[in-house]
């Protein structure tokens, strides 16, 4: 293969993790925002509504130790297409559910496929810049933020005609469609095949990256999925006026990610993470200072999303880099233990705001908790050369 192929290989690649990244940034914030039309149509009580996103990263959790065994094994684009496959039906199945049960196995499947195209592109953008991983690994992240400030505006669309299955419809198709542009990667995230199943890893070393992503996942999870209902119980807010902050938390979240892949040339990754965390904790601060003022809660948004940005592709690409060789295996296991922490807390946040607000006292101690553990790493890994 010739370097110009090499090279258009590797951006047909790169584009297609970039559009996978959009179609998981809009399936990550169309839940919070439905979540009233679908305990509505189901009979259930709004607070029990954080089962849905909770399910939907039980997927998640319950499959990428699965795609990190088989991104060792094959070529990442068969992880990457099946991602696609699943999240598509998923969605579609969601819209024409009658029932609750069918509903729920709608999202389950959807966050099957959400874990795919999860661990599949970040890994396989992180293999193909190893010298750059963090900064890559940002990079596409960002571009996950378009499709999730995309993701509650696509939901006001179906709300507005009164058929919020109209959104999942629409999700579903973009997804399916993914399939076709995925057959152009061609990469193996290890270098070589085989070699990760035989890489010796320190899983103790790796541990704390866990526990960030962890506290990470649990705190944007749930604070996305309630900003919705919080802004429409307490600050009084339209539908309309609430997915407009729901989408600033994306668009936060993806300047976050583009500032700090530029940061990361200067700072290392625990101070990055550490000034997202000390972020998030200020804009909790003022909406929790100012709850029945919409303007707040949307200048709020905004700034717990820029903090958001670059904690978890920093942590991914940081925990990841420690092991290239099992570089695969790493990614299944940060992203299955980590992930976890959105299928916990948006249930717990829910069970905390009981139907009256978005229990969002939850969002400044899960932040505190995140400034701690980099607080840790930095202490006792200081000696450690950490991967960039």
């Amino acid at each position: 293969m010739t370097a110009i192929h090499a090279a258009q290989n590797t951006r047909a690649a790169t584009y297609a993790c970039y559009a996978s990244f959009i179609a998981l940034g809009l399936a990550a914030t169309m839940l919070g925002p439905a979540y009233k039309a679908l305990t509505s149509k189901f009979g259930m009580r709004l607070e029990d509504a954080g089962i849905f996103t909770g399910l939907q990263f039980l997927g998640v959790c319950g499959s990428v130790l699965f795609y990190g065994w088989l991104l060792q094994r094959t070529n990442a684009r068969y992880v990457l297409q099946l991602g696609a496959a699943l999240m598509g039906a998923g969605a579609l199945l969601l819209a024409v559910a009658a029932t609750l049960p069918v509903a729920l196995f709608a999202i389950l499947l959807l966050g099957l496929g959400f874990g795919a195209l999860d661990i599949g592109p970040n890994t396989t953008i992180i293999a193909m810049n190893p010298e750059r991983a963090s900064i890559a690994s940002n990079i596409l992240n960002a571009i996950f933020g378009f499709g999730a400030i995309a993701g509650p505006q696509l939901v006001n669309f179906g709300l507005s005609r009164d058929n919020v299955g109209l959104s999942f419809i629409i999700l579903g198709v973009l997804t399916l469609a993914l399939i076709v542009p995925l057959q152009r990667v061609n990469v193996f995230v290890g270098g070589a095949r085989h070699t990760e199943a035989r890489a010796q890893v320190n899983w103790g070393r790796v541990a704390p990256f866990i526990l960030l992503a962890f506290l990470y996942t649990g705190v944007e999870g749930g604070f996305g999925a309630w900003l919705f209902t919080q802004m429409t119980l307490v600050a009084g807010s339209t539908e309309a006026a609430a997915t407009v902050g729901t989408s600033l938390i994306a668009v936060g979240l993806t300047v976050g990610r583009f500032v700090a892949s530029l940061l990361l040339r200067v700072l290392s990754a625990m101070q990055m993470i550490a000034a997202g965390s000390l972020v998030i904790v200020g804009g909790a601060a003022l909406l929790l200072l100012l709850p029945k003022s919409e303007t707040a809660a949307q200048v709020a948004a905004l700034i717990i999303g820029l903090g958001f940005g670059p904690i978890w592709p920093t942590t991914f690409a940081t925990a990841t880099s420690l092991y290239p060789a099992a570089r695969g295996r790493v990614s299944g296991v940060v992203t299955a233990l980590g992930t976890s922490g959105a299928a916990i807390f948006p249930w717990v946040q829910g069970q905390i705001g009981a139907g009256r607000d978005g229990g969002m006292i939850l969002t400044p101690f899960l932040s505190l908790g995140i400034l701690a553990v980099a607080g840790y790493i930095v202490y006792t890994l200081r000696r450690t050369t950490w991967p960039d």
